[in-house]
């Protein structure tokens, strides 16, 4: 079975190629806003359209490799679809999105390269362990990377493709999902939504005050609390999900089969 992994790799860069390589993170951020901000004027989130419309300005007022603009705008239309047009568009530069034409994983030097807004190549050594090596080794193609700066230093998450062994049908964990239950697994794990379904009916009740008022302090109280109850339920869904990948491991599954969610709005129905 071919899967896609990300192996997250730490970068020593040399000293005297970090002017090169902040000068890339910012004109990157600065393009992911520009085309964010056209987006949102426009209220367009197709990355083709949104390709047409921009390209050139980019590449001539940026002077952004031509397959770095092409992510930026892949990188930008996402965030406009997932907020939905909503917010400030402003991108912080602490990452670039890398493709297989800019980005070189070169494991028998132990080093990457990437191109940099203009001049040759930059490379930087991998400061790599056992498991990044071994899991980079091992895999078939390297798909694409994301360069990130973080406080720390830079670091490079490779995506690349391999086969993975198919599991055996012996040590199989069942998950079943719902609201009531958010999971239940075939092993000993049960997670309850009574508090999921809590914080929510909580939320829905300060909105509808809020919004009942209509003052200015509660529309800016409205704006401070968007999307809380999206991040608390993300939060909620990483929680669960990590606490079953443990029931599995302890139970000695290698698989995690999922129920069947399709249809599940129209076969569901929740009472007020």
């Amino acid at each position: 079975m071919e899967t896609l992994r990300t192996i997250r790799c730490e970068l020593a860069l040399k000293p005297e190629d970090f002017p090169a390589v902040t000068r890339l993170f910012e004109l990157y951020a600065e393009a992911c806003t520009r085309i964010a901000l056209y987006g949102q004027a426009q209220r367009e989130s197709n990355a083709v359209r949104l390709h047409h419309a921009l390209y050139r300005q980019l590449r001539t007022e940026l002077g952004l490799p031509a397959n770095l603009v092409v992510t930026a705008l892949r990188r930008a239309a996402g965030a406009l679809k997932t907020a939905k047009f909503k917010g400030r568009f402003r991108f912080r530069s602490t990452f670039v999105a890398l493709d297989a034409r800019t980005f070189t994983l070169k494991l028998d030097k132990g080093e990457v390269t990437f191109t940099p807004p203009q001049g040759r190549r930059l490379s930087a050594a991998l400061d790599i362990g056992a498991y990044q090596h071994e899991a980079l080794w091992g895999a078939e193609t390297v798909q694409s990377a994301t360069l990130v700066r973080a406080r720390d230093g830079f670091y490079a998450n490779i995506v690349v493709q391999g086969g993975v062994r198919d599991s055996s049908e012996k040590g199989v964990l069942g998950v079943d999902l719902g609201i009531r239950n958010l999971a239940v697994t075939s092993g000993s794990y049960e997670k309850s939504g009574r508090d999921l379904l809590a914080y929510r009916q909580n939320r829905r009740r300060i909105r509808t005050s809020l919004q009942s008022k209509g003052t200015k302090g509660a529309k800016r109280a409205l704006k401070r609390l968007s999307g809380r109850e999206m991040r608390f339920a993300a939060w909620m869904n990483h929680k669960v999900a990590k606490e079953i990948v443990a029931c599995a491991v302890q139970s000695g599954c290698s698989l995690i089969r999922m129920e069947n969610l399709k249809g599940i709005r129209s076969r569901t129905k929740v009472l007020n």
